[in-house]
């Protein structure tokens, strides 16, 4: 094994039901009808209209256009099963969101007090780094855990490799708690983005790989962290990230800014880079 990675399969972590604690999944929406994922909390859609300005629509997430965020939030639900799932929408049914919508949604987010944010997108324009920091700085020192993914192909995407960020790579990871912990890393984790089986839209379960699916089981590892040991908790409660409780974690201009799911394929994800644009706002 790698000496920079430690691996901590002393800590207990399905000791944790996650009750009480609030995860927001930023992405397609939830499918709340999907028979593997009981009740969703709450949703809410942010979208760029055509003069550029953020509109959002209540309860419009409770739909999944995509099905990634289905799987994502199936995954949480899995590990964290008394978890508060709230489906916060950004992206359309091609999995491509506009910068601006992800940042009222990390808004959104510090406004009602999430524990933990799901990012499962992310984007390598650098120009949109420095406004989505601050947001995620804002998060932070809310005492919100921010957890995204990271670029399948390696490459710099944000916000995954920001500092107030954990980031996570997929990799092949044993058991169903396992995950690795990259002490110094800009990633911080490897979770488990091996091909496995997840939730989907319409009430399906597919086979997928990649980052998208590593992050939300690294999630589950920071819901525990939010969490009594009986599985009570909360807002308020424990949540670290790197620079709040890492020891959490090794014990246990014009332009529009665009976002891509990470399980996107490298030649989107470099078009969006370079165009600095999303082809389309959603519709609501």
């Amino acid at each position: 094994m790698n000496p920079r990675i430690i691996s901590y399969p002393r800590f207990n972590f399905s000791a944790w039901t996650g009750r009480g604690v609030k995860v927001a999944v930023i992405d397609s929406g939830i499918d709340p009808q999907h028979p593997k994922i009981s009740r969703v909390q709450s949703g809410i859609e942010f979208a760029v209209n055509g003069r550029g300005k953020v509109i959002r629509g209540i309860g419009t997430a409770l739909v999944d256009r995509a099905g990634h965020g289905t799987a994502c939030a199936g995954i949480i639900h899995r590990l964290a099963p008394a978890a508060e799932l709230h489906s916060v929408c950004v992206f359309d049914e091609s999995l491509c969101a506009d910068g601006k919508a992800l940042l009222e949604a990390l808004r959104w987010a510090i406004e009602c007090r999430m524990d933990v944010v799901n990012l499962s997108l992310g984007t390598t324009n650098s120009s949109f780094k420095d406004e989505l920091q601050m947001v995620c700085q804002e998060a932070l020192e809310a005492q919100i855990v921010l957890i995204a993914a990271a670029h399948n192909d390696g490459l710099e995407s944000f916000p995954a490799v920001l500092p107030e960020v954990i980031g996570v790579r997929g990799g092949e990871v044993q058991g169903l708690h396992g995950y690795y912990y990259q002490r110094q890393e800009p990633i911080e984790c490897i979770g488990r983005g091996g091909l496995q089986r997840v939730c989907w839209a319409g009430g399906r379960e597919i086979m997928r790989e990649g980052s998208s699916f590593a992050a939300p089981h690294i999630d589950a590892r920071s819901i525990a962290g939010c969490a009594d040991k009986d599985g009570a908790g909360g807002s308020g409660g424990q949540c670290t990230t790197r620079r709040a409780g890492s020891a959490f974690w090794k014990g246990g201009g014009g332009q529009r800014a665009g976002m891509d799911a990470t399980d996107r394929t490298l030649s989107v994800q470099q078009r969006n880079a370079r165009s600095g644009a999303i082809p389309r706002s959603l519709a609501l």
